[in-house]
C-alpha cells in the first residue's frame, strides 16, 4: 500500500505544481492520482478499491500537513497580531470538518453498503473531500504566509 500511496502523492504534487493559483485549476487535480492509478493498474473492483484508497491516503496526508503548517503559524513581526485567534478558529473548523467528513461519505456510499463496491464508493468520497479541503487549506496558507511566519514546517 505504501508505494501506491507514494505514487499518488507524487502525481498530486506534480499536478498541483503545474496548476495556476486559480482554484479551478487546482481542483482539476482532485481525481488525477486515482485516474492515473486506474490507467496503470486496471479497473477490476479490487484495483479500483486500491486506487481509491491510495488517493484517499495521499490527500488525507496532504490535508494533515497543510493543517499542521497553519496551526504552527507564528507572529512574523509586531505590526501584525499573534495568529493565536486564527489558529483557534482553524482548529475548531477542522474539528467540525472531521465530524462531518466521515458521516457524509457513509451517507453518500450507503446504497453500496455490504457490497464489494462500498470501500471504493466511500474512499472516493473521502478522497474528494480531503482533496478539496487540502487545496482550501493550502490556499489559506498562501494568505496567512503574507501575515504570519509559516516557516516552522
Amino acid at each position: 500500500g505504501g508505494s501506491g500511496t507514494a505514487r499518488a502523492k507524487a502525481i498530486i504534487e506534480s499536478c498541483l505544481s503545474q496548476a495556476s493559483s486559480r482554484l479551478s485549476d487546482r481542483q482539476a487535480c482532485v481525481s488525477r492520482a486515482f485516474e492515473a492509478c486506474e490507467d496503470e493498474h486496471g479497473t477490476s473492483q479490487r484495483q479500483m478499491n486500491d486506487c481509491a484508497a491510495f488517493s484517499r491516503l495521499a490527500w488525507e496526508d496532504r490535508r494533515a500537513l497543510a493543517s499542521k503548517r497553519l496551526t504552527a503559524a507564528k507572529q512574523s513581526d509586531t505590526v501584525f497580531p499573534s495568529p493565536s485567534r486564527h489558529i483557534a478558529m482553524l482548529i475548531a473548523s477542522e474539528q467540525r470538518w472531521d465530524a462531518w467528513n466521515g458521516p457524509d461519505c457513509e451517507m453518500q456510499a450507503a446504497l453500496s453498503q455490504g457490497g464489494t463496491y462500498h470501500a471504493y464508493d466511500r474512499d472516493i468520497c473521502l478522497s474528494n473531500h480531503a482533496a478539496k479541503r487540502a487545496i482550501e487549506l493550502e490556499m489559506l496558507g498562501e494568505t496567512w504566509g503574507k501575515i504570519f511566519n509559516l516557516d516552522g514546517l
